[in-house]
Order: structure tokens, then C-alpha cells, then sequence
């Protein structure tokens, strides 16, 4: 796959080069050096040809970054490497814009992967995979954008991940707990009415690949006040099917008798329901997300507060995560607590460097409270 987008993106980048490379435009540089004037006080427009109305509005880069993550408790490396492109196209007439195309596509390479246990769609400790991060068209000439279609693998609907973009980082919210996939493929209607953005979708619930295996299914949506401004809060709602084999295991590791939950297939039952906000004040963030609902017939409750400062010139961000879940297994209710403590320092529109530690407060099995370390560096051109 990757080889046949390979000869696509290299002539894209050759156009965009191109045109970023010229101080300025003549008429020849357009393809249109045969246009004769009207009349001695007036130019006909220049005729613009397919490269140039696809370079509009076009953005591309090519990403590159690498992960290692190693545990607290001595135990060996584990290490992510991504190497991908991203391209962003706004779709214009001459009335106004009509649709946005966005394409994140990475190769990605796990070596000794299931140091820590099982790591989504990859089959082996040490495996490469193609992974869609957002990989979507958002039609959007409508009136106003107050009703927008979407179609592709988008992030779920649901919660602060819909709002903040932690694609490729580190600093992650609550999906793997909730949902079980962050990205998936569907359908969506979305749009901004009144300072009110909102998004819902009917999407596949299996993640990176689309299949049919158990009857997978997902309905999810969000509503809030603009995430623009420096208050903002939602609420956000989904139920379905999803296919994920860590969700599956911790239902199952809650039955007295783990032999009943044979039945269970490929894929788990459950629901949910959130609210989530943040405040921003004078460089520093305050977030809060809140859900419940259930796996099955388990109850679970979840919770996440963040704080986190960023430079007026948004280069350094540090934040300090704590995630709380609780379930409510047969034996009854267990508890989870994790902290998340990390930066990110970007000194231009390249590099960028992050770290994190992680660590378990509590867990639900009371075994010891282990945690890691994670390092990432990443160069965008």
C-alpha cells in the first residue's frame, strides 16, 4: 500500500515545493503566457490549470517520529516508529468553500511490543502495520457550516478527545477505557450553529480495520459550547459493539466464573455517557472529563482531571494527568488510579520533543503498583 501512494505524494510535494519556491507569479508560471489583452486598459484573468487549482489551499509534510518506552521496574525497551505523510486540502469555488480533505497515513514498525501486554491491531512483539490516524472528507458547503458530512476514519465522537488533538503525542485522554478505538471508520453529521459544535456518527467500532467479524457497531456523539474560546464544556453520549481484546479481558476478569463469559465472541457490549470542560486562564488549562455507563451488564465509572501550562508562544506545554476507573465486577467494585506527568517542547515548526511518566496509584487486581517512562522525538518537513 504504501508503494502506491509513495509515486502520489512525491508529485504533490514536487507541486507544492514548486510553487513555495517562487517569489512571484507571472503569467508564463501559469500556463497562460498566450492570453491576448481585451483592450489596452484591461488583462484577461490567466487560465489556471489542474496542478494549480489542486496546490490551492493544499498543505502537505511528511512526518517522522520515533517512541521508546521502557519500565519503572527494570524491564526491557519497547520501541514505535512512525513514518508517514499529512495532507490537508481545502476544496474552494469561487463562492466559497465546499469541502476539506485530510489524509494521515503511517507506516508504523513495534519492536517487543508486548513487553507490556497486548498493543491494539499489531500481530507480533515486532510487526509493521499501516495505520489510518484521520483519513477523512468533510463536505461543507452548506450554509453557515451548520450542517456538515463526513465520511472516512475519523476520531470518535466523544469526550475531550474530540476537541483536542492528540494525534501522534504522548498526552492522551480516556478513549482506550471508554470506547476501546480513538479512530474509526464511519459517517458523520457535523457542524457550528449559534457557538454550539457538534458531531454524530455512525461508524464500524473495530479501529484501524474495518471488519465485519462479531457484528461490530458504533453510535456516538457529542454537543458543546465552541472549543475555541476559554470556556467551553460538552456532553457526549455513545453505545455499540467494539471489537477490543484489552476492553473483552478486563470484562471477563471481573466474573466469579470466568467459564460464563465464553459467549462473549469477538466483541463487547457497552455504553456511555459524559460531560467534559476546561478553563484556560492566563496560559494555564483546567479539564475535566466525567462518564458512566456499562460493559455488559458491569457498571463502570470513569474520571480524568488535567492541568496543564503553555508558553505564550505555545512552543513548551507541561501537564499532569490523574484518570480514575471504576468498575463493578461480581466480586464487587474495583478501582484503578493512574497519573500522568509530561511535556512537549517544540522549538519550531520541525522538531519536537516529549516525555512522559506513568504511573499506577492503584490497580485493579492489587498487584504492584508498576509504571513507565516514554520518550518521543518527532520532525515534520
Amino acid at each position: 500500500m504504501w508503494g502506491r501512494w509513495k509515486g502520489a505524494f512525491c508529485a504533490l510535494a514536487l507541486c507544492v515545493a514548486t510553487a513555495a519556491g517562487q517569489d512571484e507569479f507571472s503569467l508564463e508560471s501559469l500556463g497562460a503566457s498566450d492570453v491576448e489583452p481585451q483592450d489596452a486598459n484591461e488583462i484577461a484573468p490567466p487560465k489556471r490549470s489542474s496542478w494549480d487549482r489542486l496546490t490551492d489551499n493544499l498543505r502537505l509534510a511528511i512526518d517522522l517520529s520515533s517512541r521508546s518506552v521502557v519500565g519503572t521496574d527494570g524491564g526491557d525497551w519497547t520501541f514505535r516508529h512512525f513514518a508517514g505523510f499529512d495532507i490537508y486540502k481545502v476544496f474552494s469555488l469561487p463562492d466559497g468553500d465546499w469541502g476539506t480533505l485530510i489524509l494521515q497515513g503511517y507506516l508504523t514498525r513495534v519492536d517487543d511490543a508486548f513487553q507490556g501486554g497486548p498493543y491494539g491491531f499489531f500481530e507480533g512483539e515486532d510487526d509493521w502495520e499501516f495505520v489510518y490516524r484521520i483519513f477523512n472528507f468533510n463536505y461543507t458547503a452548506l450554509p453557515r457550516q451548520s450542517i456538515n458530512f463526513r465520511i472516512g476514519h475519523f476520531e470518535v465522537p466523544f469526550g475531550l478527545e474530540q476537541v483536542i488533538n492528540t494525534n501522534g503525542t504522548l498526552r492522551q485522554y480516556m478513549h482506550s477505557k471508554n470506547i476501546g478505538v480513538k479512530a474509526d471508520w464511519g459517517f458523520s453529521v457535523n457542524g457550528v450553529t449559534d457557538d454550539i459544535d457538534y458531531e454524530v456518527a455512525i461508524m464500524r467500532g473495530t479501529g484501524n480495520e474495518w471488519s465485519s467479524r462479531g457484528g461490530p457497531f458504533l453510535f456516538a456523539g457529542r454537543v458543546g459550547t465552541s472549543s475555541e474560546e476559554n470556556r467551553f464544556a460538552g456532553f457526549s453520549a455513545y453505545y455499540g459493539e467494539i471489537q477490543s481484546m484489552a476492553a473483552i479481558g478486563r470484562w471477563r476478569s471481573g466474573l466469579v466464573d470466568p467459564a460464563t463469559g465464553a459467549g462473549v465472541g469477538a466483541t463487547i457490549r457497552r455504553y456511555r455517557f459524559a460531560v467534559d470542560a476546561m478553563v484556560r486562564v492566563r496560559g494555564f488549562g483546567f479539564l475535566i472529563e466525567i462518564t458512566a455507563g456499562q460493559d455488559f451488564d458491569q457498571e463502570v465509572i470513569t474520571s480524568l482531571g488535567e492541568v496543564h501550562w503553555q508558553s505564550r508562544d505555545e512552543r513548551l506545554l507541561v501537564y499532569i494527568q490523574i484518570k480514575h476507573c471504576r468498575q463493578n465486577y461480581e466480586t464487587g467494585w474495583v478501582h484503578g488510579t493512574d497519573v500522568s506527568v509530561g511535556f512537549r517542547f517544540a522549538p519550531d515548526t520541525h522538531w519536537a520533543l516529549s516525555a512522559s511518566f506513568d504511573g499506577a496509584v492503584e490497580t485493579f487486581s492489587g498487584t504492584e503498583r508498576n509504571g513507565s517512562a516514554s520518550f518521543q522525538f518527532r520532525y515534520r518537513f
